[in-house]
């Protein structure tokens, strides 16, 4: 079951706004097309290393848990991994742009391995998605309710941009974002975080602050 990530990451593609229960339950019509923004191939973290956060950008570190999908040769999904989207939200809505928000070197954790998709098709399944922060459940939502599935999104990007094997595309987060708590909860220095897909497996990353 499963195999080895795939190593030539090229272009890594997130998308926001992706959970409809979530985006309805915030009051958002239901978008028509995908949110998308990109991350520098080297955010990609090693499975279980710890997450420097560099301590300018340390103020509202938050998480969230995600699906990725990993391409294949020409064009197809090869598998599914869990991922972890580290984000900086003060830095991250400082525009309407997110990009600075989202590019913290080896910080989003991706893997330990991959699902291949003829072994899993984790949307059809339902499987659940599970983020943990130091043992405490904070987030737990079917992919079932994911608005654009694996291959619209891929059909999607590929209309103006070719995907290669190993690039990523992180499908979004559902709700229970440290941010969206009231008060918000942000990460704080050597804070534990656990991203579990069932089906697929989980990732764990500690935080640490730099200075």
């Amino acid at each position: 079951m499963g195999g080895r990530m795939v190593a030539s990451t090229q272009k890594i593609f997130c998308v926001g706004l992706n959970y409809r229960e979530h985006i309805e339950e915030m009051g958002h019509p239901i978008p028509d097309h995908p949110t998308l923004f990109t991350k520098f191939p080297d955010t990609l973290a090693r499975p279980f290393a710890a997450v420097e956060v560099p301590a300018a950008m340390a103020e509202q570190v938050d998480y969230e848990g995600e699906l990725a999908i990993i391409m294949g040769n020409g064009g197809r999904i090869a598998g599914y991994a869990v991922a972890n989207d580290y984000s900086q939200r003060d830095w991250q809505y400082r525009t309407q742009q997110w990009m600075q928000g989202k590019n913290v070197v080896a910080s989003s954790a991706l893997g330990p391995w991959m699902v291949t998709a003829d072994e899993l098709d984790p949307v059809a399944e339902g499987s659940v998605l599970r983020t943990w922060v130091n043992g405490e459940l904070r987030q737990e939502h079917s992919l079932a309710d994911l608005v654009f599935k694996p291959q619209e999104l891929v059909d999607y990007i590929q209309t103006f941009t070719p995907l290669h094997a190993g690039d990523v595309i992180m499908t979004g987060t559902p709700e229970g974002v440290g941010h969206g708590m009231k008060p918000p909860r942000y990460l704080a220095d050597g804070d534990e975080v656990t991203v579990g897909i069932d089906g697929i497996g989980s990732v764990t990353s500690v935080v640490r602050f730099e200075g």
